[in-house]
């Protein structure tokens, strides 16, 4: 079983809440430690968007690529992931595609559902989000 990191953040931290009311098994370490390597062994990293974008920025700072910051890792969540500019740019950056988003409608009552190969989704595949009432 992978053991779960999730990256420091300053405040109230609703993925570590959630976490923490599930019980479930995981370690919190500084981004800076992250970025230094630190973290080895086969671990789950969770990272926030802005977290996300602060790893991508510091691989070109150092001219390496970001997947060389988070090879300690086997697998990636990034959550929340609201889309904005400079995270849509450095997803880009780092799957080497044209990434879009688009937000959900309102009121739409249809489920998002991950749908993709093992090797794309990882564990989340299969996974389906109940459509909510965004207003």
């Amino acid at each position: 079983m992978n053991k779960l990191v999730l990256a420091e953040t300053q405040g109230n931290n609703f993925v570590r809440s959630l976490l923490d009311a599930l019980e479930a098994e995981f370690a919190v370490c500084p981004l800076e430690a992250i970025q230094a390597g630190e973290r080895k062994g086969s671990t789950a990293l969770i990272l926030s968007e802005s977290q996300f974008v602060a790893l991508c920025e510091a691989a070109g700072s150092r001219r390496c690529e970001f997947g060389e910051l988070v090879s300690a890792f086997s697998d990636l969540l990034v959550y929340p992931f609201s889309g904005s500019a400079q995270a849509v740019s450095a997803l880009g950056r780092v799957v080497g595609a044209k990434i879009s988003v688009s937000p959900m409608s309102n009121g739409a009552n249809s489920d998002y559902l991950v749908n993709g190969t093992r090797e794309m989704c990882g564990p989340f595949v299969g996974v389906r989000v109940q459509a909510v009432n965004s207003t």
